[in-house]
């Protein structure tokens, strides 16, 4: 049985999906170590920034020095006009800082996400893939020039926002409009999170579509936009991950205040030693369902051709 078939065969619904990815361990393995390769040092870099931030800017004014992950929790408004406050006066000195390191990661994660695409897209079924690296970073690029004006859209409408909910009511010695604040921010993230999800696909099956017929990235990109009937089962897709992503993260905030019953006997160590392994936990679950989401593309698209 050749391995393509091994692929199509047991994905016959995205529960089969699921099932068929977590028989194949060394895709998920592979899907995390090509993320972690960036994303590790993105961290110990972020550790470094804010340690000198801390060292450089009167941050302990702001109180968030005895905001401890309890308090955060059990008073999570209160908490957020504390990091609000935090980020206002360490805004001036992140700035310069991030206006060299983003572009530098961003480069650096196209590149290591093209390689790692490539081969945990080859290893999915490696007779049918044709490496094609060079037309991966292009999309890649693509995607993140997308993905940061959806982010500077966010940015851009949560700083307004912010200005007129609590800033210039505590400049005029009113009081913030803190609940306003938080349900703006709650509702423009899931917005923007599901108009990705139903958009968002067209970045996903390209890099697919370029590997299985051999294609240049805009050749890719215009097969991904010509798909027909395949692609309203894409976007039902792409709508599930949206959810399912959704779901990881609420799953992420309710195992991190699973320690709040024992607040009384738990250390800080603890809570946080907890909160990092919940969020380990929750990047590993966000991995798999990234590669369960290429499996249901590439099944789609053989199952599509099967028809035809």
């Amino acid at each position: 049985m050749s391995e393509s078939n091994q692929v199509a065969r047991p994905t016959q619904s995205f529960v089969g999906t699921m099932t068929w990815v977590r028989k194949h361990p060394k895709l998920v393995l592979l899907e995390v170590l090509w993320r972690w390769i960036v994303g590790i040092p993105a961290l110990v870099y972020s550790w470094h920034l804010v340690t000198h931030v801390m060292a450089t800017t009167p941050w302990r004014e702001t109180g968030i020095a005895e905001l401890s992950i309890n308090k955060l929790l059990t008073d999570p408004m209160a908490g957020s006009n504390v990091i609000a406050s935090a980020l206002l006066v360490a805004w001036p000195a992140l700035k310069p800082e991030l206006m060299v390191a983003v572009p530098i990661f961003v480069v650096a994660w196209v590149i290591v996400a093209s390689m790692g695409r490539t081969l945990v897209l080859r290893a999915m079924d490696r007779a049918a893939m044709h490496a094609r690296p060079l037309t991966l970073i292009v999309l890649n690029l693509l995607r993140a020039i997308a993905i940061v004006a959806t982010v500077w859209v966010w940015w851009s409408v949560l700083s307004y926002v912010a200005k007129r909910t609590i800033l210039e009511p505590s400049m005029a010695g009113g009081e913030p409009q803190v609940m306003v604040y938080v349900g703006a921010a709650i509702v423009l993230t899931i917005g923007l999170f599901m108009v990705w999800a139903i958009f968002g696909w067209v970045f996903g099956i390209a890099p697919l579509l370029a590997m299985l017929r051999n294609l240049g990235a805009w050749q890719s990109l215009r097969a991904a936009l010509r798909l027909g009937k395949l692609r309203d089962r894409l976007i039902e897709i792409n709508l599930v991950m949206g959810i399912v992503k959704i779901a990881l993260l609420v799953l992420l905030m309710v195992f991190s205040a699973t320690p709040l019953p024992f607040q009384s006997v738990a250390t800080e160590d603890f809570l946080v030693k907890w909160t990092l392994g919940v969020s380990v936990l929750y990047f590993i679950a966000s991995d798999y369902f990234h590669v369960t989401r290429l499996a249901a593309y590439l099944y789609l698209w053989k199952d599509e051709q099967i028809a035809k």
